[in-house]
């Protein structure tokens, strides 16, 4: 296993990290300590070493002399999922979270455990457990915060946790396994996910709807705080923006298909770079390229309007599963789409607010999610919405206001829900005001963060503070 040092004074600002596998990394900053473990993503599933997994889980990157304790100090154990570089929607939350405790004078400790299938993790996190437990012995945490994603491969460690009555765990929950059953293991979750809920003293939801499924999963709701996600991730410049693009939105023939390949870029490409000559309207989707996020929906949808001048902006990872999205980028090929679909892949924010101010239209074809951070932010872009009817979407858009929402898993109606905005310049112009307006209303990352602070100075102040090492 080999280790990898990280200075944050030496990257820029919304850099991307590439890591091979199996890595340590350790954060050399004012969050004390990150460790990582990353597989190798183009390594095929069958020819995962899960031994260096587990020695990797299992490794200490940390140097206990390079660690100060003081009688005074607050540490903060942050348990997340998966590699620094996935920028989901709950890594996001997650680092945001980190920043506003460190500069509240916390000593941030975050470890990564590996995001492996359900069981699997079950199985490997019988020895992730034990580590994590010893650590916390030694390090004598304040308070263990844990992303829920993670409970198939800490199912011990929780229950260790529960069992001590100096422990306090505190769980971030994004997202209801149980409730998106794509795999048996998701089945699995509905009998284990529950318990996990129940061994925290506080659990955050990021979403009226996800607490309200964890109150259904457990009996209980008494200790279940919501802190929706911020809106402010991506600076968007509204004077890029115009309506006046496809005023009428005019039919047009079947093109040639373009030359150029159906390109994707895994990691920041510093610009958008569109086809041309760029088509009237633009469409924007924002995530992951999995099964769950309704992608392949939007892909069919686009093959009832090739008749009208209309072009979609795909970005955000193609790595997680990347069989799904060679099947995409089949499908787009087999509807003859290639030179109106675009697979940008992970973006930087530079990237990432300059296909905001482009788009038109933001999709949302989700079939599943716990809150929707990017519906957030394409409302506080101004942009004009067409959503899938899931999860928390009522608690953040306004049907027939600023969004058209269409049944999940439909790729008829997301295709006349999209028909009729590309036709309907007034309405787009009056989607765009209504997002903006309702935007004014969604917390900001700091309002999310003050709320969390606010909660875990409760759990905190329940025991005395640290000792230091040597009294």
């Amino acid at each position: 296993m080999r280790a990898c040092c990280l200075n944050p004074s030496t990257l820029r600002a919304g850099a991307d990290v590439r890591l091979c596998a199996p890595s340590a990394v350790v954060w050399q900053g004012s969050m004390t300590r990150v460790n990582v473990m990353v597989t190798d993503p183009k390594a095929p599933a069958a020819r995962l070493n899960i031994l260096s997994l587990i020695l990797a889980s299992c490794s200490r990157t940390i140097d206990n002399r390079n660690i100060v304790q003081t009688s005074q100090s607050r540490v903060l154990l942050f348990i997340i999922p998966g590699p620094l570089e996935r920028l989901t929607g709950g890594s996001i939350y997650n680092l945001h979270l980190a920043r506003s405790f460190e500069r509240e004078g916390y000593r941030v400790e975050c470890v990564s455990v590996p995001d492996l299938p359900y069981i699997l993790g079950m199985l490997v996190g019988v020895l992730i457990s034990f580590w994590l437990f010893l650590k916390i012995r030694w390090l004598r945490p304040d308070v263990v915060i844990e992303d829920a994603w993670a409970h198939s491969s800490l199912l011990l460690f929780n229950v260790l946790c529960g069992l001590s009555a100096r422990e306090k765990l505190v769980l971030i929950v994004h997202t209801i396994r149980s409730c998106n059953a794509s795999s048996a293991g998701d089945l699995i979750a509905s009998i284990i996910e529950p318990r996990a809920f129940r061994s925290a003293g506080l659990i955050i939801a990021v979403s009226e709807f996800v607490k309200q499924e964890i109150s259904r999963l457990t009996g209980r709701n008494s200790n279940i705080l919501v802190a929706r996600p911020g809106k402010d991730g991506v600076v968007v410049n509204h004077q890029m923006k115009s309506f006046e693009a496809g005023a009428t939105c005019p039919r047009i023939h079947k093109r040639k298909a373009s030359s150029d390949p159906m390109r994707e870029r895994p990691f920041d490409v510093g610009c958008v770079q569109l086809l041309e000559p760029k088509h009237s309207l633009t469409l924007l989707y924002i995530g992951s390229c999995v099964r769950n996020k309704g992608v392949e929906d939007l892909i069919k949808a686009m093959a009832y309007v090739r008749d009208l001048p209309i072009r979609l902006e795909l970005a955000g990872s193609n790595q997680i599963d990347s069989r799904f999205t060679r099947r995409l980028i089949a499908l787009v090929n087999s509807l003859d789409l290639r030179e109106r679909i675009t697979f940008h892949g992970l973006v930087g924010s530079r990237s990432l607010a300059r296909l905001y101010s482009s788009a038109d239209i933001f999709v949302f074809p989700s079939h599943y999610e716990g809150y929707g951070i990017v519906l957030a932010e394409a409302m506080n872009a101004g942009l004009p919405i067409i959503a899938a009817d899931s999860g928390p979407v009522a608690e953040i858009l306004s049907a027939n206001e600023n969004a058209l929402v269409v049944p999940a898993r439909n790729a008829e109606s997301l295709a006349r829900a999209i028909r009729r905005l590309a036709e309907d310049r007034e309405t787009r112009k009056r989607f765009a005001r209504r997002s903006l307006e309702l935007a004014a209303h969604l917390p900001s990352w700091r309002d999310t963060c003050q709320v969390v602070q606010e909660a875990i100075r409760g759990v905190v102040s329940q025991k005395p503070l640290r000792q230091s090492s040597g009294s």
